[in-house]
């Protein structure tokens, strides 16, 4: 068994594999199956930031022969390092496959935003292939890029301790500054400021607070989007806190987005290891990193998403902390995308009911009209795949 438990226990995002989980560098997208295509050609340029791959590579249409140069992202730096990528994965003149489809408007969607090729499920479906093929032994996830239904036969043995899940507010370096309260945030950026944030959930309640305020998606490395953020093109981005404490940028967060103005995303900050459920020795190697308050919240989150009928980019919030000793509470939002409607729910409970938890607090958000505010959102966005994860950005 190839485990490296030290690593695990340390916390490091990464994948154990006995070969190399992206052989060939061959992705798919699936978004318009009525259009699709297969290209393929050279890498020109890689980029390997903080650790991040963003490359360029001359493609050829193998039906017209027309060659264009595409600029790819390829995962989060966590997500590459989940992976098994080394600055060495993609090189100079590797031949690259693209097989996917064509959008609406007759683009490629590989120039699409992340949540027009499948949200984050392609940064996990490769994983969970390899780890139900028994290549791998464990997977270690952010537990938010996770689908709602994980793969018959994959499920969660551990989970590491909480870091913090909020949603935090980056101001440009020139204007940073430690920010109180939301009254201070807004004296700052003003009540028409640019965000920048791919989050419809994020976007979704931003709306409620800042009603004049534009949402741009920002794309690249966080490197990347911090000097955007520098040079202006935005006012303010909206990250993970937890990502930005990870990845040692914590210094930049000016604020934290207090719960009841902005429900984070449900399993935000928790890094999740996926076994084989057969697996007893990989689950008794686990085990002690296991942080038992921790698996509760991720638990009633992830049942309540399921209970949803959550996928990839809806907009719905939800954290569980810990009352009371074994106590576990729940709050959960579900918002409309342009902010005019919101439902919320609360529920209580014991760690070991969890799950029932999460249920509960999902019948209180259906009862308020949850389900046909998902519904618009799902038909505004056209598409939904209940086995994609809740959750979106970095």
């Amino acid at each position: 068994m190839r485990i490296k438990f030290a690593v695990i226990a340390a916390a490091m995002a990464l994948v154990f594999a006995a070969k190399p989980l992206v052989a060939h560098h061959s992705f798919s997208a699936e978004f318009d199956a009525n259009k699709p295509f297969k290209m393929s050609g050279k890498v020109t340029k890689v980029e390997w930031m903080n650790p991040h791959t963003f490359f360029y590579i001359d493609v050829t249409d193998e039906k017209t022969k027309k060659v264009t140069n595409w600029a790819m992202e390829m995962g989060s730096p966590n997500g590459l390092m989940r992976q098994g990528w080394t600055r060495n994965s993609m090189k100079i003149g590797d031949v690259v496959s693209v097989e996917g489809s064509l959008a609406k408007d007759g683009s490629p969607t590989g120039n699409a935003r992340v949540v027009e090729l499948g949200g984050k499920r392609l940064f996990v479906k490769e994983i969970e292939e390899a780890l139900a093929g028994g290549d791998i032994d464990l997977a270690v996830h952010s537990s938010k890029d996770m689908p709602a239904q994980l793969v018959d036969g994959l499920e969660v043995a551990a989970v590491l301790p909480r870091a913090n899940p909020l949603d935090a507010v980056v101001l440009p370096a020139n204007r940073a500054t430690p920010v109180e309260s939301l009254a201070a945030l807004v004296s700052i950026v003003g009540q028409t400021p640019t965000f920048g944030t791919g989050s419809v959930r994020r976007v979704a309640q931003l709306k409620r607070l800042f009603p004049g305020a534009r949402f741009e998606p920002i794309r690249g490395n966080l490197d990347t989007r911090l000097r955007k953020l520098d040079d202006g093109q935005n006012d303010a981005l909206v990250l993970a806190a937890a990502g930005l404490h990870r990845l040692g940028f914590a210094e930049r967060i000016s604020f934290a987005l207090p719960v009841e103005g902005c429900v984070p995303s449900p399993g935000q900050g928790i890094i999740a290891v996926e076994i084989r459920g057969a697996d007893g020795a990989t689950r008794a190697a686990v085990e002690p990193v296991n942080d038992t308050a921790a698996a509760a919240a991720l638990a009633a989150e992830r049942e309540l998403v399921a209970a949803l009928g959550g996928g990839c980019q809806t907009p719905i919030g939800a954290l569980a902390s810990a009352v009371d000793g074994d106590g576990l509470e729940i709050v959960a939002a579900v918002i409309a995308l342009d902010g005019t409607r919101i439902v919320r729910a609360t529920a209580r409970g014991l760690r070991h009911e969890a799950k029932d938890l999460g249920r509960r607090a999902a019948e209180q958000l259906l009862a308020q009209g949850a389900d046909a505010i998902l519904a618009e959102a799902r038909r505004a966005q056209g598409h939904a795949d209940a086995r994609q994860p809740r959750g979106t950005d970095d």
